[in-house]
């Protein structure tokens, strides 16, 4: 089994190859992108998803039960042959918003011990949304000042920055699983349903989003899977430019609420595993584009796990 390894221990002799992996132990998925770094530059080798749903798995006491824990570890023991197989240099693990608020994340973290080979953090709301950002700064071709929306199981990000640098930063406890399981605890779609959800995430944008309106931006991206979800939908829809606007937003909720439960809900484009989650996503994005006055977003791939590869080799 592969030695902890460590940031300090990084090379700092840019052009010489090394392999890097990182691990994002999310709210709604598990991700795990392994790559080869030459001069600062990343040739992606392995990128591999499993919906593990942390967020549904916590009760009412924020403990994760142990069905969700056994799927956890099942998945890390997955990823550890992949770490095995490609001995990476460095490897950079970190967890989000489910294991930030469950009274059982020692627990977790001693039981993953076992299964993956090197330590994970639980970082906070802030480090989050740096982390999403530097992955979205490096893989997109970024005009002027930027907005970035990253849409979690259990949390929200929002950064203002530019270039590189990130000047703002927010992480808001709305994600698609939380408020899925808040308002739509059944499965059972309704328009007052949707609507309180609305409201409920416009409440906890209203401390910034002044804040931010004031800032601007002349660019905006989404990234990770519920915006990606979006971004296909359209595609699906027919449109040529796949812009996500309040409009288009609206007239997918509108769709969505044609069904009586989350899982009838079908759009073109729609993958099955994110059905369920689909509604509390748009009703998420709408809080966002009524309350931050956004007119326009488009998807972006950079997300966390590109932020923590290249936070491994920009900081040695």
């Amino acid at each position: 089994m592969l030695s902890e390894p460590s940031v300090e221990n990084c090379p700092t002799q840019h052009h010489q190859p090394f392999i890097v992996a990182a691990l994002d132990i999310g709210s709604n998925s598990f991700h795990l992108v392994i790559a080869r770094q030459v001069d600062g530059d990343f040739q992606f080798l392995e990128r591999h998803k499993q919906q593990i749903r942390l967020a549904a798995g916590l009760n009412s006491k924020n403990t994760i039960n142990s069905e969700t824990i056994d799927r956890a570890m099942a998945c890390l023991e997955e990823f550890s042959k992949l770490i095995r197989h490609y001995q990476p240099t460095q490897i950079r693990a970190v967890a989000t918003h489910s294991l930030r608020i469950a009274d059982n994340a020692e627990d977790f973290l001693l039981r993953a011990k076992q299964h993956f080979p090197a330590s994970i953090e639980i970082i906070s709301g802030t480090q989050e949304a740096q982390l999403i950002y530097e992955g979205v700064a490096h893989l997109s071709d970024i005009h002027g000042q930027l907005l970035v929306m990253d849409i979690g199981g259990g949390s929200t990000e929002f950064v203002i920055g530019s270039d590189f640098h990130a000047k703002q930063l927010r992480s808001c406890p709305v994600g698609c699983i939380n408020l899925t399981r808040q308002f739509f605890p059944d499965g059972t779609l309704n328009r007052k349903r949707f609507d309180n959800l609305i409201n409920t995430a416009q409440q906890q944008l209203t401390p910034f989003s002044e804040e931010y309106i004031k800032l601007g931006w002349t660019q905006c991206l989404g990234s990770s899977g519920s915006i990606r979800m979006i971004d296909r939908i359209l595609k699906e829809e027919g449109y040529r430019k796949r812009t996500i606007t309040l409009e288009r937003l609206l007239t997918i909720a509108d769709h969505i609420l044609t069904f009586d439960n989350l899982d009838d809900v079908k759009l073109p484009g729609l993958w099955p595993e994110r059905k369920t989650i689909l509604a509390a996503a748009v009703g998420i994005l709408i809080a966002a584009f009524k309350s931050l006055r956004i007119e326009q977003m488009n998807y972006t791939r950079g997300a966390l796990r590109e932020g923590l590869l290249y936070s491994l080799v920009n900081n040695p």
